[in-house]
Formats: structure tokens, C-alpha cells, sequence
């Protein structure tokens, strides 16, 4: 589940919004010729979960929290929102259309990746 506000057409939600989406095998990432710089020891594949959702992270959404959860109860910060990669958009679009063609399958950092370096900063 990710966490955010969003912005349309320069206004923001006054309300914090959650998606659901999957952590992809890896070949979805590591496959993708625009995804050169993914690199499965330190990134979460991330897509929607069904194939007609809006629900994704996109521009705007990165330092954002990849929340997971095994019984609904705790929550674990898994990763943090970092880029996404889309298809070309054509001009003449309308918002909705553009943010459904740029946003098709985001990449997160994974936050066990980082844990030494996290503990050590906060100790310091």
C-alpha cells in the first residue's frame, strides 16, 4: 500500500490516499529495457492490482511509503516510492490519460537494503 496526497490539476487532496498494488516478479523490472538501472537487490517492482486500476505511484509520489502487511494488523514500511517508468504520451491528452500512460509500473527502494545504514544514521 503506498500513502500519499494527490495533486490534479493544481489542487491537492485534503485527504491521505492508499492504493493496493503487487510487487512484481522481477522480469517485469529487470526485462524492461527502460528499467537499465533497476537492480533487484536494492528495488521492489511494483504494479497495479488489477489491470484496469488508476492505483499505482507515479510523478510526485517519490520519498513516499510502500506499506505490507501479512494480517491487516501491522504494518511494515517496505519500501520508499522512487521512480516510475510509462509509455510516450501524445499531446492532447487529458490529465487522467497522461497519469495512466506514465505511471505503468513504479519502482520502490527497498528499505532492508538500507537498514545498516538507517540504524547507523539514526544512532549518530
Amino acid at each position: 500500500m503506498s500513502l500519499k496526497h494527490l495533486k490534479h490539476a493544481g489542487r491537492t487532496s485534503r485527504e491521505l490516499l492508499q492504493a493496493r498494488m503487487l510487487i512484481q516478479p522481477l522480469k517485469v523490472c529487470s526485462n524492461n529495457p527502460f528499467y537499465e538501472s533497476f537492480d533487484h537487490d536494492v528495488h521492489l517492482c511494483l504494479g497495479k492490482v488489477k489491470k484496469n486500476s488508476d492505483a499505482n505511484i507515479c510523478s510526485g509520489d517519490s520519498g513516499g511509503p510502500l506499506m505490507c502487511t501479512m494480517d491487516r494488523v501491522t504494518w511494515y514500511l517496505t519500501g520508499i516510492s522512487s521512480f516510475v517508468i510509462g509509455l510516450p504520451v501524445e499531446p492532447k491528452l487529458d490529465v487522467r490519460e497522461v497519469v495512466k500512460k506514465q505511471c505503468v509500473i513504479g519502482v520502490a527502494a527497498k528499505v532492508r537494503s538500507y537498514l545498516e545504514f538507517l540504524q547507523n544514521l539514526i544512532k549518530s
